[in-house]
């Protein structure tokens, strides 16, 4: 009996996985979506998960997400002793902050777009082959689960 709910487990979640990998484009706005907005850094803090930081002008926060990728060249740069003017391309709030889908400092772009958005879709690979394995296991468990059962019955 255990085997088997262990095979529905790894079926919903290798599912889920599966899924998720298989539609990270729809997780990425489209460019004409976004606003751009430009203002010096008046605060920045990095994470693990992302960098977070302010612009003159606004209490709003704007995130850049580890998923987008380069979040150490992103993270140098929006130092705050430095207060670079940057001009950000970001999406509607999400739990009241803003993420950022592209960044550019004074005299280069950061992060385009273009390479936020490829970031972010090959960084849902994982959770394809993920959710493969999952659903091999789920497969191999519910297997075990009917020949425990046959065993059991005899």
């Amino acid at each position: 009996m255990r085997n088997l709910l262990f095979s529905i487990a790894a079926l919903v979640l290798g599912s889920w996985f599966l899924w998720s990998g298989l539609n990270a484009e729809s997780e990425v706005p489209k460019q004409e979506d976004l606003k751009r907005v430009n203002g010096s850094v008046t605060w920045a803090e990095s994470s693990r998960n992302a960098v977070y930081f302010r612009l003159s002008g606004s209490e709003r926060i704007y995130f850049y997400p580890s998923r987008a990728g380069e979040m150490a060249t992103v993270s140098s740069y929006l130092s705050p002793a430095v207060g670079p003017q940057v001009s950000v391309l970001h999406g509607p709030l999400v739990s009241g902050q803003g993420p950022v889908w592209g960044i550019d400092g004074q005299d280069r772009p950061l992060r385009t777009y273009d390479q936020v958005r490829q970031a972010w879709i090959s960084s849902g690979q994982w959770a394809k082959w993920g959710g493969l394995a999952l659903l091999i296991a789920a497969a191999y468990l519910y297997r075990q689960s009917k020949a425990e059962r046959i065993a059991s019955e005899a």
